[in-house]
C-alpha cells in the first residue's frame, strides 16, 4: 500500500473540508463538497464529466428557481423528480453493465466487440445522446409532478 499518497489524499481532503467550512461560514454560494472533489482527483475524465453535467444542471435548476422566486415545497419536489431520474439513469448503466458482461463471462473470451462500440461517428452520437439526456434531466426536475 502506497501510504505516502494515502497520507496526501487525507491532508488534501481535511484541507478542501476546511475551505468548504470557510465558504459556508461566509455564506458562498460556491461549495467545494468533498465528494465531488475526490471522485475528480481520483476518477478518470470519462467518469467525471457526467457528474459534471449533473453539476452544471442542478446549477441551471437552481437559476431557475431564483429567477421564478419558487416556493421552498416546489423546490424539494423539483430536486426529488431531478434525483429520481439521475438514480434511474445510474441504476440503468449498471444493469446495460452486467448484461454486457454476461456473454463475456459465459464465453469466457475478453476481445468480443460488441457492433455499438465500433459505430461511425460514435462520438457524435454519443455527444448528441448526453445533451438529449441532459435536456430530459433539466425538464424532468422543473416539471411540477
Amino acid at each position: 500500500m502506497p501510504w505516502g499518497f494515502v497520507f496526501i489524499g487525507m491532508a488534501v481532503a481535511v484541507a478542501i473540508i476546511a475551505y468548504d467550512v470557510y465558504l459556508e461560514k461566509k455564506q458562498s454560494s460556491f461549495r467545494t463538497p468533498i465528494l465531488a472533489v475526490a471522485i475528480g482527483i481520483y476518477l478518470p475524465l470519462e467518469l467525471a464529466v457526467p457528474i459534471f453535467a449533473g453539476g452544471i444542471i442542478h446549477w441551471l435548476i437552481g437559476g431557475f428557481h431564483r429567477r421564478k422566486n419558487t416556493s421552498p415545497e416546489e423546490i424539494e419536489s423539483s430536486g426529488r423528480s431531478g434525483l429520481l431520474f439521475a438514480s434511474g439513469l445510474i441504476t440503468g448503466e449498471a444493469i446495460m453493465g452486467i448484461l454486457i458482461a454476461i456473454p463475456i463471462v459465459v464465453l469466457a473470451r475478453w476481445d468480443i466487440n460488441f457492433p455499438l462500440w465500433e459505430m461511425p461517428f460514435g462520438s457524435i452520437l454519443g455527444t448528441v445522446l448526453l445533451v438529449g439526456v441532459a435536456y430530459w434531466l433539466y425538464r424532468t426536475a422543473l416539471s411540477k409532478d
